[in-house]
């Protein structure tokens, strides 16, 4: 849907012609005034034709000389506001300090607790190293026991003749 449909021809004719003034002022107002003066079409090709052609190397000394004004300029400009003093603003400053110390802080606090991590870990691993020996010792004195056991009915049977089942050794949760 065309957006210029809800309204009437002759409001139509209002818009257009009310956007078409606005764009002719916005347009004198930043234009540079014209080279050639407003002549009728056969008049313009005449005035462009009358007028001598620029010489390339005219045209490239203008075009530099225009340049090196600009950096003048632009140079100019820089040096001013580099002179001037710039005004410090305490409250920023005041906020990146404290910016800064809430980082350091946070740095060695994030030190120390790593380092207090590690000191209980070690300390959990020594107090666990004592009794992973005596559970590797146990596991060592129960597979002899086992053995033991086993040639004792093997003996048993032999002496006897006959085979003698003794009760299964209640068997507990391994542990590592």
């Amino acid at each position: 849907m065309n957006a210029m449909s809800k309204y009437n021809d002759e409001e139509r004719k209002r818009i257009i012609a009310e956007t078409y003034a606005t764009l002719q002022r916005g347009a004198a107002d930043h234009e540079e005034p014209s080279p050639v003066p407003d002549l009728p079409p056969e008049d313009v090709l005449a005035e462009a034709l009358a007028r001598p052609l620029e010489d390339r190397v005219e045209r490239w000394r203008r075009e530099a000389d225009e340049q090196t004004a600009r950096f003048a300029r632009f140079a100019r400009e820089r040096r001013r506001q580099e002179r001037r003093p710039v005004p410090i603003n305490w409250d920023v400053k005041i906020a990146e300090a404290i910016a800064e110390e809430r980082g350091f802080l946070l740095e060695v606090l994030a030190e120390t607790v790593a380092e207090l991590a590690d000191r209980q870990t070690r300390a959990t691993e020594d107090a666990l190293r004592p009794m992973q020996i005596e559970l590797s010792e146990l596991k060592i004195a129960n597979a002899e026991l086992r053995v033991a056991n086993a040639e004792l009915r093997v003996q048993q049977s032999a002496d006897h003749g006959s085979t003698i089942d003794l009760p299964a050794l209640p068997l507990r949760s391994r542990a590592n």
